[in-house]
């Protein structure tokens, strides 16, 4: 019988790695989007970046009263998702990153046929909690694919390569699971807490012989040498109800999520 990955849940987790949960980052005040209608926010943004799989740029107005504005990008292969306030469409610059205004995004290469890789994710720090922002930036990517599916007529595969605590369990309660047994064997190692890892800053996992200098202070360098696990979601072909509805239980669900 396989093991049930979403039940877990992060506070149960890091209790399991005691002394060597050494992420001291200090909490960010929370700013709280006025967002009246969530199932409806959710249906749009779905419907939005679902027209966006055949075309370059889709830029739109999602919410007018935050406002909240959603922009898929494509450029060859590479897709960016992005969540932006105060931006109307005709102020948005696709070669301009505001990391003041660009709540939210993503980014993934379809590398293979019908197999989509993604190693970023962010969500501004201030905006990861309470609002559902990381599970409408999933279900806005996951909608680009589903469409990229019903045009092959053929499922089509989401991989992330995780590094980050957080993020991982984060995954596992959308619906995504170990890519390989290795992946496998190295997220159960995760998930018990084994002695031989630790969590440090920014919830990174790192082997416990990695060196303190090699694990704090992080740059793209040190990050190289973390404890990475490559999980993977089957995205089947259609948009109809019951995807829908499962897309609003995720936001629902879960509140948060942190960059990699």
């Amino acid at each position: 019988m396989e093991k049930e990955y979403s039940q877990y849940g992060f506070d149960e987790v890091r209790s399991l790695y005691g002394d060597r949960f050494l992420n001291t980052d200090a909490s960010v005040q929370q700013e709280k989007l006025d967002i009246q209608d969530r199932d409806g926010l959710v249906k749009r943004i779905e419907a939005v970046a679902g027209r966006a799989s055949g075309e370059d740029e889709v830029v739109e107005t999602v919410d007018e009263s935050i406002p909240l504005t959603l922009a898929v990008l494509k450029s060859n292969n590479y897709w960016s998702v992005r969540l932006l306030i105060d931006t109307p469409p005709d102020q948005f610059d696709p070669n301009v990153f505001d990391e003041k205004k660009t709540v939210a995004n993503i980014a993934f290469e379809e590398k293979n046929d019908g197999v989509f890789f993604s190693d970023h994710r962010y969500v501004l720090p201030e905006y990861r909690r309470g609002n559902g922002i990381g599970g409408m930036l999933l279900v806005a990517s996951e909608a680009v694919m589903r469409e990229r599916a019903a045009g092959e007529q053929k499922s089509v595969f989401m991989k992330q390569s995780i590094v980050q605590l957080d993020v991982m369990i984060w995954l596992l309660k959308n619906g995504y699971e170990p890519d390989t047994d290795e992946d496998r064997r190295k997220l159960d190692t995760v998930l018990s807490g084994d002695e031989s890892l630790c969590v440090t800053e920014r919830n990174y996992i790192f082997p416990v012989n990695v060196p303190e200098k090699d694990r704090t202070n992080l740059d793209s360098e040190k990050a190289k040498k973390a404890f990475r696990v490559s999980l993977v979601k089957k995205i089947k072909p259609g948009l109809g109800k019951d995807v829908t509805d499962v897309s609003t239980g995720v936001v629902a669900a879960v509140e948060d999520v942190i960059p990699s």
